[in-house]
């Protein structure tokens, strides 16, 4: 016996059997089904999105193996190389190559960096009286929604670069900035496993304040559960893959999807 020929003989009338199989079958956009995406919540600066030189473009992803949610319109689209906000380039299809191969789940970014952007109340800012905080938790809403889902796969941070970077903001708001973010993230969004690329310049532009800042970041993996620190970003220099002062290659990036795929793949 067939399935609508079972189902009708238990009594369901027409309207009833299409509601039944409507939600017992899968959803898609493009072809991978809702099910398999894993949703991506991007904060940060420039660092979180691409390069902001000419480095060349990230690799290509294939089709309808990883995504972004493009804030204009609200909708999912098929990752590209050099997806909306980064001109030049970006660590994340390089991440959402690596985690299909590895988990055949579709990454699915939430690209809600902006660049220059700081975490303490200076500038346009991550503060809890800026305004992109509240572009975010909007924007991961919408995504959830449009996936049919509850909950983010995770939360990946780049960002207090330019804080530790410019001589108006005083040091210590840096660690209270990122205490405060953290806790945001995690009453916003509880449960969800959170990474953060520590901060890294050049060996010319190293100070002190700096180092003291990348020393804050590793002090949010002890402080709350379920942070851990990847370290793209501070290892860009020795690596060779610096594009300028604060940003990386094209070939940084791609180092950097990899950690983001790594991190990723033990959730």
């Amino acid at each position: 016996m067939n399935r609508r020929i079972f189902l009708k003989s238990l009594g369901f009338g027409i309207g009833s059997l299409a509601a039944l199989e409507a939600l017992s079958c899968p959803t898609y956009i493009g072809q991978l089904v809702l099910e398999k995406r894993r949703l991506l919540l991007v904060i940060g600066d420039s660092t979180s999105a691409g390069t902001n030189g000419n480095t060349g473009s990230g690799p290509t992803p294939a089709v309808d193996t990883c995504f972004y949610f493009q804030r204009s319109g609200g909708e999912i689209h098929v990752m590209n190389p050099d997806f909306v906000s980064a001109p030049a380039g970006t660590q994340f299809p390089k991440a959402g190559i690596d985690y299909y191969a590895a988990k055949a789940r579709g990454l699915t970014i939430i690209p809600s960096g902006l660049g220059g952007s700081f975490i303490t109340n200076f500038g346009t800012n991550w503060s809890s009286s800026g305004t992109q905080r509240a572009l975010a938790l909007a924007d991961a809403q919408k995504a959830l929604r449009k996936l049919n889902q509850t909950t983010l796969f995770g939360i990946h941070i780049s960002l207090s670069v330019n804080d530790a970077t410019d001589p108006s903001v005083v040091q210590a708001d840096i660690l209270t900035a990122w205490t405060d973010l953290i806790t945001w993230c995690q009453t916003n969004f509880p449960g969800v496993p959170i990474s953060i690329d520590k901060i890294g310049v050049t060996a010319a532009a190293m100070t002190a304040k700096i180092a003291a800042v990348q020393g804050y970041i590793d002090q949010m993996a002890v402080n709350f559960q379920g942070v851990t620190v990847i370290n793209g970003m501070s290892v860009m220099d020795s690596l060779g893959y610096m594009a300028d002062a604060k940003h990386p290659t094209q070939t940084g990036n791609n180092y950097r999807g990899a950690l983001v795929a790594t991190w990723l793949n033990t959730l």
